[in-house]
């Protein structure tokens, strides 16, 4: 299920193939293709290259889990951002600001 993701198109950013670590734990990498092949002292979109360092990548992560393995999320997304042992920003936004439509499949009902 985790391998569409990975198999996913997109022109600003990609996953890695996933790595399983153990029978529950899984891993897998985000990378930013906002600028590939550019540099922006060439003209790169700066816009574009900010927008993706400051998206969390924890979203972009469950708006594919959601769109692309249909998987169904919590109608409140809580995050926290912390920094040596300190909570710096905690915030908590409802699902749809985050992705629409829901997925329909539970995890649980998916891995067995």
């Amino acid at each position: 299920m985790l391998q569409q993701l990975s198999e996913t198109h997109s022109l600003t950013y990609a996953w890695t193939d996933p790595v399983m670590l153990s029978d529950e734990i899984v891993i897998l990498a985000y990378r930013d293709r906002s600028v590939a092949g550019q540099r922006l002292a060439d003209g790169a979109r700066i816009a574009d290259y900010v927008l993706n360092l400051v998206r969390p990548v924890v979203f972009t992560f469950l708006h594919d889990c959601a769109v692309i393995a249909d998987l169904r999320l919590s109608e409140v997304i809580e995050m926290r951002v912390s920094a040596e042992r300190k909570s710096v920003v905690e915030f908590a936004l409802p699902l749809q600001d985050i992705v629409q439509p829901n997925g329909e499949r539970l995890l649980w009902g998916v891995a067995g």
